[in-house]
């Protein structure tokens, strides 16, 4: 009996050393980092854009991340590039955790990369434009992802209406229609749309493209101080409200726009007070305009050779990304007549051509194309194009002389609807200059 409680007794001392002995060393094991909840981690995220068709040539697109549907209260991220003859880009980039909106945009008449115009394309992750825009954030960053947009046509504008001024402009003028949910330039705006408006005009159709379904500020202003956006005193003015012309902005937005549907929204404006105008925030914005229509620009000419007939007026326009604007409105008909030349072995002259039907109705009618002397005996070939650059006509020897060229494309425009064409018109061979030839442009038969 005395031996098991011995026995027991030393273990219960060793026991007590060792606890004693444990407890007073430092514990020198290896401890996990404390992690900084202030770090928001990021990841590796790709997305590929996907075009509804296959684009040739060089084009601008963009890629953004944003945590609402608007452009005009800043982005989260933006990625810009550019991509040659194909049906599809991926961009891969690091993205901090989060949910977003995931915009895709490709330039396809090569204007600029934020200018959108019919015929460019557009998308938004897990919807479809216009008419499936997802109602939250959808774009899940939690870890190194991979999403995939499919981008659709821009095929009509959809928000017009007229600007009617307090009399006839005294000159010709730019015009600005600004679509905003803010009113801070220094944010930019979500759409804008000009125009020269001619001398002695009193009002004037305008159509633009709207990227996104809500409510906004709209106003339009004829930029007489002649320092463009925004607007500034002696300005003339107006902000689409309940009474109009209505020279202050009203309290809160008043537009509602709905993308899958026609938007009409006339403006009334008057001249803006000097003694009562505050200039809205300066801006580092730099914007480009959605639409730009100069139907009679005089581009100044970049020489790129020095050919014996010498350049005309519109050069350099020897590809789509060159090729200088006519423009038509609709309703009515109209016609373009311009003197072009051939200038140096191998010159193309591109044109680009715009078509805006801001009738209530639909119109058909024919787009007839011609070229004409100028020089005697020169032989042109003419060439149409769709807004893709698909071929849709040629002709060779069908116009003046037997030699100049015609050509005439049926056209059916459904009301507050937009077209583009090119065209392209080169000396046959390309073994000749032609020294002065005239293209006319019309719209005939107008139903």
């Amino acid at each position: 009996m005395g031996k098991k409680f011995l026995l027991l007794f030393v273990a219960i001392l060793f026991v007590f050393v060792l606890t004693f002995l444990s407890c007073g060393k430092k514990d020198e094991s290896p401890t996990k980092p404390e992690e900084n909840p202030n770090v928001i981690p990021d990841y590796n995220v790709s997305v590929e854009l996907f075009f509804p068709s296959f684009v040739s040539g060089q084009k601008s697109y963009a890629i953004t991340f944003d945590t609402d549907k608007y452009i005009s209260n800043g982005v989260y991220l933006s990625i810009t590039g550019t991509c040659n003859s194909v049906n599809s880009v991926s961009r891969t980039v690091k993205v901090q955790q989060g949910n977003y909106y995931i915009h895709g945009f490709v330039d396809v008449d090569e204007s600029t990369v934020t200018a959108i115009s019919i015929g460019d394309y557009i998308g938004i992750y897990g919807g479809t434009w216009p008419g499936s825009i997802p109602s939250n954030a959808n774009a899940a960053v939690y870890s190194d992802s991979y999403f995939g947009v499919t981008l659709s046509t821009i095929a009509i504008a959809n928000m017009g209406g007229t600007i009617t001024f307090p009399k006839e402009l005294d000159a010709d003028y730019t015009m600005y229609v600004v679509c905003d949910r803010d009113l801070n330039t220094a944010n930019g705006a979500e759409s804008i749309f000009t125009i020269i408006v001619p001398y002695d005009t009193l009002n004037i159709k305008y159509s633009m493209i709207v990227p996104g379904s809500g409510d906004y500020f709209l106003y339009a202003f004829v930029d007489r101080a002649g320092n463009g956006y925004p607007p500034e005193e002696r300005d003339i003015l107006g902000y689409y409200d309940s009474v109009m012309p209505q020279l202050t902005p009203p309290g809160a937005v008043n537009v509602n726009i709905n993308i899958t549907t026609d938007n009409m929204y006339d403006i009334q404006t008057g001249s803006i007070p000097t003694s009562t105008f505050t200039t809205p925030p300066t801006s580092t914005y730099t914007y480009t305009p959605t639409n730009t229509y100069t139907p009679t620009s005089t581009p100044t000419a970049t020489q790129t050779f020095t050919p014996t007939c010498g350049t005309d007026q519109y050069e350099p326009d020897n590809d789509f990304a060159s090729a200088k604007l006519i423009y038509f409105l609709l309703p009515g008909g109209a016609t373009s007549s311009q003197i072009y030349s051939i200038s140096g072995v191998g010159d193309n002259d591109y044109i680009k051509i715009g078509i805006d039907n801001m009738d209530i109705v639909s119109h058909t009618f024919d787009l007839l194309i011609q070229t004409k002397p100028g020089d005697i005996g020169a032989d042109t070939e003419l060439t149409l194009y769709d807004a893709s650059y698909n071929q849709i006509a040629y002709d060779d020897n069908g116009g003046s002389g037997g030699t100049y060229s015609q050509t005439s494309y049926n056209i059916v425009l459904p009301a507050f609807y937009g077209s583009c064409f090119y065209v392209k018109v080169n000396e046959k061979g390309n073994n000749n200059e032609i020294c002065s030839y005239i293209l006319d442009i019309s719209l005939e038969n107008m139903q």
